[in-house]
Parts: C-alpha cells; sequence; structure tokens
C-alpha cells in the first residue's frame, strides 16, 4: 500500500521553523506555519484559525509539549496576484495574512495576539522571523498552499487558502 501524504505527528520541539503543520488551540484546529523556537515554547503563525479574539493570521505561543501533524518543509505556496500587486505598493505592509514579494524573498505577516506585543513577519525562503517588508515589495492578498508541488499540478483542492485581512 502508498499513501500519497508526507504529514507525520510530532511534538512542537520536533519542529523546525517553516514546517506546515495542523494544530489544535481548545475548540479551535487549522494550519499554521512554525515560525521558530523559544524555548519551552514554540512561535506558531496561524494561517485560518479563527478564535474569539482574532479572526485573522496571527502568531502565538504554544509549549513544546503540544503536539501536531506536520506535512514539513516542501509545501507549495501559489501566489494569486490581483490589481494590489505592484512593486512599492505599501497600503497592506502591515496586513495580517498578505504575502509580500521583495526581491527573490517572499514573507507573509502574522497580526500579533492578546498574547503577543506586534505583527511579526517570517521569511518563507530564508525560514526565518524578519524584519517588515521594504517599502519596494509588492503585496500578494490571496494565496494558497499546497502539499506538495505534485498535488497543486495535479490540481488536487489546497490544504489552505489565505485571504489576507481587510479593513
Amino acid at each position: 500500500m502508498e499513501i500519497n501524504s508526507s504529514a507525520v505527528t510530532k511534538s512542537l520541539v520536533d519542529t523546525k521553523p517553516g514546517e506546515l503543520i495542523v494544530f489544535r488551540m481548545g475548540e479551535f484546529r487549522g494550519y499554521c506555519i512554525v515560525l521558530g523556537h523559544e524555548p519551552p515554547y514554540t512561535v506558531l503563525g496561524a494561517l485560518d484559525i479563527a478564535t474569539q479574539e482574532n479572526s485573522r493570521p496571527f502568531h502565538f505561543r504554544r509549549n513544546n509539549t503540544s503536539r501536531c501533524v506536520s506535512y514539513g518543509l516542501d509545501w507549495f505556496v501559489n501566489p494569486s496576484p490581483s490589481a494590489e500587486f505592484w512593486a512599492g505598493n505599501q497600503q497592506h505592509r502591515f496586513t495580517a495574512g498578505c504575502l509580500h514579494l521583495e526581491g527573490n524573498r517572499w514573507m507573509v505577516c502574522f497580526d500579533s495576539s492578546d498574547r503577543e506585543y506586534t505583527e511579526l513577519h517570517f521569511d518563507l525562503l530564508n525560514l526565518d522571523i524578519c524584519a517588515s517588508p521594504a517599502n519596494e515589495a509588492a503585496p500578494v492578498l490571496n494565496w494558497a498552499i499546497w502539499e506538495s508541488r505534485d498535488e497543486f499540478e495535479r490540481e488536487a483542492d489546497p490544504l489552505v487558502t489565505v485571504t489576507a485581512a481587510q479593513g
């Protein structure tokens, strides 16, 4: 038998920055990107977890012993540029869920949660938390993630579709 999935279960402490995971937070479940580790915590960027406190993509910390389902590092992003996609568009520089192209790097913005103090950006090329995008970056307000390029090319449904927060 062959299963068409790279998913594995693991503790957050065993994840690496940039891994795409499925995580449950209380009664809410959704897709997150592992942003980094701050022992004894792991910093996560929630893409589609809508809580009572926050309905937009946000970052938060959870204990390293928490469990997740990981799709690893080889997931595939497909940006869907709109009329907002032009170099120098600063209107969405700090918009949660927005994907920014700066040079050859893609960065995603996560809003603060009630436990964190500021928004942060994650560099999908270098797999680390980074400074906010430069003034000349180009924003993408809609994008989707597939488990792999193969899944995208065979026109499977995306694992998650991200829409930047509006208003």
